[in-house]
């Protein structure tokens, strides 16, 4: 029988044995460098074919597909911009972004921008300065597609005039497109004054919004009267028709009460009440109390049997007969309302 070779703690590579795990084929259980424990076969640990758990081979790849990395960075951003404008770049960063990101990031502090100094030439270290955002706009030109205005002597950015004027930049961009130059630029937003108006009615001198409370309504109903009406004392009605028609008093039958409590006397609503009062004159259909619905309690067909007549219910329940049998039996006699019927059978 031949003798199994003993690599415990014999190293391959990046990996360290640690102990045989099965013969025949011959694996053995090592640990990575990185911390990974993996089941490598004996052939391949000891031909060098398998030297780590996989994370030598990830690492290479990496490295082989990066070029600079620093592709994500704001400064090489910043370099394929101007590199994709229509102006000079000097060769050295032209070629290099790695020397153009070490100035760039060197030079840049938290607000700056880079811009040029003179915008007839191109970007190199002498022309590239960094200044605040906020006076950009005193680099005219180093935006393609940023719009300057000029007024009293101070030229800025659309941006920065609307934050001057208390604006949106898109408000700001109506006013230049639809407004004179000078009074898009001075005219700064002023907040409207609230409504005031005074409106007079019985004596009372009351705005809108006093005339609303008092009324009991809101701003839209006033509104919409005021159009639809120049009669103030159709506007300035509280509009509570209900609870005056209400409070109107009925006579009938010695009695004095009003709508509402007509209503909860006979047993119906108060709409149904006033139904009444437009549709008829009648006292007596008027003041008719409310019929009950359904039929009463023990009615409907009625059934003789030993001298005694109750509903077909009723004599279920005493009989102890199922009430789908006595109604066929009742529907086989159909002449009168009282039936005289063996129900022994």
């Amino acid at each position: 029988m031949s003798k199994h070779l003993d690599l415990t703690g014999q190293r391959f590579g990046r990996l360290v044995a640690i102990r045989r795990i099965s013969s025949s084929p011959t694996y053995w259980l090592c640990r990575c460098d990185c911390g990974k424990p993996r089941k490598i076969f004996m052939g391949n640990l000891r031909s060098g074919v398998t030297k780590s758990c996989g994370c030598y081979g990830k690492e290479i790849a990496k490295t082989r597909s990066i070029t600079h990395g620093l592709s994500n960075t704001k400064a090489y951003k910043t370099w394929a911009r101007i590199k994709g404008k229509n102006t000079f770049i000097c060769q050295e960063w032209l070629n290099n972004p790695e020397i153009f990101v070490a100035f760039y990031e060197k030079n840049i502090k938290p607000g700056f921008v880079m811009c040029r100094k003179d915008h007839t030439q191109g970007y190199y270290p002498k022309n590239c300065i960094f200044i605040p955002k906020t006076e950009l706009p005193n680099q005219a030109g180093s935006q393609q597609r940023t719009r300057f205005f000029t007024h009293s002597g101070k030229t800025m950015h659309m941006t920065a005039w609307a934050e001057k004027l208390g604006i949106t930049k898109e408000a700001m961009r109506q006013r230049v497109n639809k407004w004179p130059i000078e009074k898009a630029l001075t005219l700064s937003k002023e907040k409207k004054p609230p409504c005031k108006k005074i409106y007079e009615y019985n004596g009372e001198s009351l705005t809108i919004i006093e005339w609303a409370k008092k009324l009991g309504i809101t701003r839209a109903t006033l509104y919409a009267r005021m159009s639809k009406t120049s009669n103030k004392d159709r506007i300035f009605h509280s509009g509570r028709q209900y609870k005056q028609r209400a409070s109107q008093i009925l006579k009938y039958n010695g009695e004095c009460l009003n709508i509402r409590e007509w209503a909860k006397k006979l047993s119906i609503t108060e709409g149904a009440f006033r139904f009444r009062l437009t549709v008829s004159k009648d006292p007596k259909y008027i003041f008719s109390p409310r019929k009950p619905k359904g039929r009463k309690k023990g009615g409907g067909m009625q059934v003789t049997f030993n001298g005694e007549t109750m509903s077909i219910p009723d004599w279920s329940k005493k009989l102890n007969i199922p009430l789908n049998r006595l109604y066929k039996k009742v529907r086989a006699n159909k002449e009168n309302k009282t039936f005289k019927l063996d129900l022994a059978t």
